[in-house]
């Protein structure tokens, strides 16, 4: 009984230094063949099983975080505890949209404790013109008396160069990601959600200016070099008809003459 009691009190305890603990927001610059993206992100992790199992990692236990064409990496790992979550999804990148699909989930509390893997079903798709902004959204896996998982982001921006629209949307409460992660189901923010998506009229005014301009004056260019050899083709189609019709209606008078000559004689 004294050793139960014991036990409750340090779990007690360290979920209250959790709580305690305010996670700040880290920034990450990816290049992703050629689209720049910005994110920033402040989230947290907790973990609980029916054994007893509980770990909780921060910002400050982000060990790695990657995204490239391939694959999104995420790892966090607490130096006291030597708990340790990881979240690997597979990268779709497209011309428009970056998708992340068959996202594997582990999480290992103690190196003592077992190995709990998990896999999500979801599509996570997201548009290269769109800058995403969201907080308190929570990602909960849920087994009544078997786990217990919620990964909590505070707060994430995610944004492309050169968007030219924003989705954004604040929670009063930790709202679920997707009400069943196992399910096959497309997750787009602003598209199949309540989200709120505004256009930005001034794209320009971001760092990547310059970058954006060359961008938009290569697009015009090659619509103009297009157009005009639609242009030019459809001249050569115009000239190439008349010239036909000239030369039939100026043979059909020497048909004709020819024709009178034969019946006269």
């Amino acid at each position: 009984m004294y050793v139960s009691i014991l036990s409750l009190f340090a779990t007690v305890s360290f979920i209250h230094r959790a709580e305690t603990r305010q996670p700040q927001a880290t920034t990450y610059n990816i290049s992703l063949e050629d689209t720049k993206i910005y994110i920033e992100l402040s989230a947290t992790m907790r973990y609980l099983s029916s054994e007893n199992q509980l770990a909780r990692l921060f910002n400050t236990d982000i060990k790695n975080f990657t995204l490239d064409a391939s694959e999104f990496f995420l790892k966090l790992e607490s130096d006291e505890t030597n708990s340790w979550f990881e979240m690997k999804c597979q990268t779709l990148d497209s011309e428009n949209e970056i998708e992340l699909i068959r996202c594997n989930i582990s999480v290992q509390t103690k190196p003592t404790d077992l190995l709990h893997n998990y896999q999500l079903n979801n599509t996570y798709r997201f548009n290269k013109n769109t800058k995403y902004e969201f907080s308190e959204l929570k990602l909960k896996l849920h087994q009544p008396n078997i786990y217990d998982f919620e990964f909590t982001i505070f707060k994430i921006l995610i944004r492309h160069s050169c968007y030219s629209q924003t989705c954004e949307k604040q929670y009063s409460t930790y709202t679920p990601i997707n009400g069943d992660p196992f399910s096959k189901n497309l997750v787009y923010p602003c598209v199949t959600d309540y989200a709120i998506l505004s256009d930005e009229t001034d794209v320009l005014r971001h760092n990547n200016q310059i970058e954006c301009i060359s961008k938009k004056s290569s697009s015009s260019r090659i619509i103009l070099v297009i157009v005009f050899a639609c242009m030019t083709v459809l001249e050569c189609i115009i000239i190439l008809v008349i010239s036909i019709r000239w030369f039939t209606m100026k043979e059909t008078p020497e048909v004709q003459d020819k024709t009178q000559c034969i019946e006269i004689k």
